[in-house]
Order: structure tokens, then sequence, then C-alpha cells
């Protein structure tokens, strides 16, 4: 046996045993929500996510003067490299609606306040936003896009969906640099279906 043949013998049962052939499946009794998460993407562990909101808080915090407390609840948080992430979470409505305000206003100034963030983040960025509305297996989402326009032609896509279901908000939040895995992620979402 020559060494190619060899080396294909050991290497290619490696390469597919590692990677996930397996689609998972997640449904959520809350929304009465399934969906199938796209392949290849990692769940995030709890004191990694943990530390991911506690350093966003504290950027908003520094860039805004505002205080906020997360409260939201998550529903899964997965990512593939650093800048491909999906997750979805819930907080209850008193908590995400601020006082006098309604659902639409408060997410029209959670959407500023991102902005904010990343221009104060990234001054010499471009950043273009969307606010618009999005059917997922007909119920109508409130969603909010920003592109980031960087250095060499590199973007960043963040898309925020929101939703109001009685008491609670469910919070849908993509972000990613690669094309390819944002579409993945667009599929598995809009393929998804509340019953």
């Amino acid at each position: 046996m020559n060494l190619k043949s060899y080396l294909y013998i050991i290497i290619l049962p490696i390469l597919f045993g590692c990677q996930q052939t397996k689609k998972e499946i997640i449904n959520n009794g809350t929304f009465k929500w399934t969906i199938s998460l796209p392949l290849g993407f990692d769940h995030i562990n709890a004191e990694e996510w943990i530390d991911y909101k506690k350093k966003g808080e504290s950027s908003i915090i520094n860039n805004s003067g505002l205080k906020i407390t997360d409260q939201s609840k998550p529903i899964f948080v997965i990512q593939n490299g650093e800048f491909n992430r999906f997750d979805a979470n819930y907080t209850l409505v008193e908590n995400f609606i601020a006082p006098n305000s309604t659902f639409t206003k408060t997410f029209k100034k959670l959407n500023s306040i991102l902005f904010d963030n990343f221009k104060n983040k990234l001054p010499n960025a471009k950043i273009d936003t969307i606010i618009s509305t999005e059917i997922i297996d007909e119920l109508e989402f409130q969603k909010f896009e920003m592109n980031t326009h960087i250095e060499n032609d590199v973007i960043i896509r963040s898309i925020g969906y929101r939703r109001l279901f009685k008491e609670k908000v469910l919070s849908i939040n993509i972000i990613y640099l690669d094309e390819n895995k944002g579409n993945r992620i667009m599929k598995s979402l809009m393929s998804s279906k509340f019953k």
C-alpha cells in the first residue's frame, strides 16, 4: 500500500467523524416554536455566554451612560467562528418595555442604543440600518438590520427580530461576517415553525 492510500484510509474517517452530520431540532414549548439549527455550529456554554453578555452590557453602559440589566432567558446560543452567531432568548414584557412606553417605541430605542454603541466602538465605520417587519411562519416580527462596513470591504451584518407573545418578548439575534454561514442561519430561521 502506498503512502497516499494509507493517509486516505486514516484521515478520511477522522474528518468525517468530526463533522456534525445530524441536524439539531429545538422544540420550544413556551412559544410553540420548532427550529432546525444549521449544521456546523457549536453551542456556546453558559459561562461563555454570560461573559459575552456582560461585556455587551458594559460597553453599552460606557458608551451611553444608561444603566441596563439583561433579564433575558436563553433558548439557544450557537456560533461558528467568532463573528457568526445565532441566538434566541425571551424576557417578560415588564422587563422589556420601558415605563410609559410601548413595545414599538422600546424596540426603536433599543435599536438606537445598539447603533450608537457600534458607532462609538467603530467611529470610522459606515453603518447602514433598516427597521422593518418580516413574516416568519405567518407571524409578523419587528426587524432591525445593521450592516457595519469596516476596512477592506468587510461587513458585519447584525439582524434582530422581536415579537410580543402575550406576557413575553421573543428575541432572535443573528450576527455574521461570513455570507455563506449567514445564509445558512437565515434559511434555518425562515423554515422554522410556530404552531
